[in-house]
C-alpha cells in the first residue's frame, strides 16, 4: 500500500485482492478508478484526473510526488474503502 496525504484528503493505492495485478486508487473512503499499474494512478493524481472533484478542480501549488515519493503502508487513522 501506497498514501499520500493532501489538503483534500489522503489518496492510497493497494493492490486489488480479487484481480491479480491490479491496483486500487482512492481516497479517504472512496475508489476513484482501477489501474493496472500502480504509477498510472499516480499519473492521474500528478494531472488532477481522478474523478475526486474537490482534488481535480482545486488549485495545488506543487503537483504530486512519484510513487517512489508516497509513503509505503498504512495512514494514520486507516479505515479501508467500503467498496474493498
Amino acid at each position: 500500500m501506497w498514501h499520500l496525504q493532501t489538503k483534500v484528503g489522503t489518496f492510497w493505492i493497494v493492490d486489488a485482492e480479487e484481480h491479480e495485478g491490479e491496483y486500487l486508487l482512492g481516497m479517504d473512503n472512496d475508489v476513484l478508478g482501477r489501474y493496472d499499474d500502480p504509477q498510472k494512478a499516480v499519473n492521474d493524481v500528478r494531472q488532477h484526473e481522478t474523478g475526486c472533484l474537490m482534488w481535480d478542480m482545486g488549485s495545488v501549488s506543487r503537483p504530486a510526488p512519484e510513487l517512489e515519493e508516497w509513503h509505503t503502508g498504512l495512514p494514520d487513522a486507516w479505515e479501508k474503502a467500503d467498496t474493498l
